[in-house]
């Protein structure tokens, strides 16, 4: 067999957020023309292509009908495995997001096993009992193997490595960093989503019979940045991109302030601040902050900002999350 292979596009993140639509769109339409250029008429996707395994927003759906026409129109079929955020129930099969592609015959959802030449696809957690096909592809939880940029690994999980043993290979979705162990790949997400994708290119492969034999990097996408208050921001990559500064001691509002806009002058997509701050002073005692940018815009005002005299910092939080709302 021989297909382009990508998985957890999370369709709808960011609280449907256009930016993301926009990326999941310009990826297919990348994906299509490489299917096109390289003579490939089936794509597999690996699971979790909505995000929200109860609510899927109206963009999301016109997206997600939008390829399959796109697809369907180049006469590309795709395979969906169901992923865990695909079902409404973790542990039952139905019902299931991937029903509103019930009309479109070149969307095949893997709901049950479903064999191909030496690749045998099975939907979430399942792994067929008997088979004779030597590549395993799926959505697995697998415990022991590396789930993010900080080597955090999962214990006290159903699936273990030795389960598929039988298998010369198997390639998963679900943990979104790249990994080798043994036998099992995780091919990773299709484009980073958080601040545990630092570091790590994203993209999708062109898979034949049983190998990866091209990784292609999706570039259109924003990459997660991280920096201190002690770096040098001109040497740091972030026009365009998302970017957390960590606030390494405590600063005047000020110079604070200053700092903030030294990195907004580079045109960061976004911003966001984590005050973890050091005390030299006592060594034995450190504050950290992180949270959303809500929650780190409360913690700013509410520990760090001096008010005009007479004015209430509740106040100014009031105004601020109305602000928010307004926003959203």
């Amino acid at each position: 067999m021989e297909a382009v292979m990508l998985t957890d596009t999370h369709m709808g993140i960011k609280n449907g957020n256009k930016l993301w639509l926009d990326i999941t769109r310009n990826l297919f339409k990348e994906v299509t023309d490489y299917c096109i250029k390289n003579n490939i008429n089936k794509i597999i996707h690996l699971g979790d292509w909505f995000n929200s395994r109860y609510t899927i927003n109206v963009l999301s759906i016109e997206l997600s009908y939008k390829i399959a026409n796109m697809l369907k129109d180049n006469g590309i079929t795709i395979y969906i495995i169901k992923g865990n955020h695909d079902i409404y129930y973790k542990n039952q099969a139905r019902p299931h997001s991937l029903m509103l592609f019930d009309k479109y015959d070149n969307v095949v959802v893997i709901e049950e096993p479903t064999e191909f030449d030496d690749e045998i696809l099975c939907p979430w957690g399942m792994i067929p009992i008997q088979t004779d096909k030597k590549i395993l592809m799926g959505h697995y939880e697998i415990g022991d193997i590396v789930t993010n940029a900080s080597g955090h690994t999962l214990e006290n999980t159903k699936l273990k490595i030795s389960d598929f043993s039988q298998f010369k290979k198997v390639y998963s979705g679900h943990f979104h960093t790249k990994s080798i162990t043994s036998n099992i790949t995780y091919i990773g997400s299709a484009f980073p989503m958080d601040f545990n994708d630092i570091n790590d290119s994203r993209g999708y492969y062109h898979y034949k019979d049983g190998e990866m034999v091209n990784f292609i990097e999706y570039i259109d996408a924003p990459k997660y940045i991280q920096f201190t208050t002690a770096e040098d921001f001109s040497k740091i990559d972030i026009k365009d991109n998302i970017c957390k500064l960590i606030f390494l001691k405590s600063y005047s509002d000020k110079e604070s302030m200053r700092l903030i806009d030294d990195v907004k002058q580079f045109d960061p997509k976004e911003l966001h601040l984590n005050f973890k701050i050091d005390d030299s002073d006592n060594e034995d005692e450190e504050e950290s902050f992180i949270g959303t940018n809500s929650e780190i815009m409360g913690h700013y005002i509410n520990n760090i900002v001096t008010v005009p005299e007479g004015l209430k910092k509740s106040i100014v939080m009031s105004y601020v999350k109305t602000l928010e709302k307004d926003i959203v």
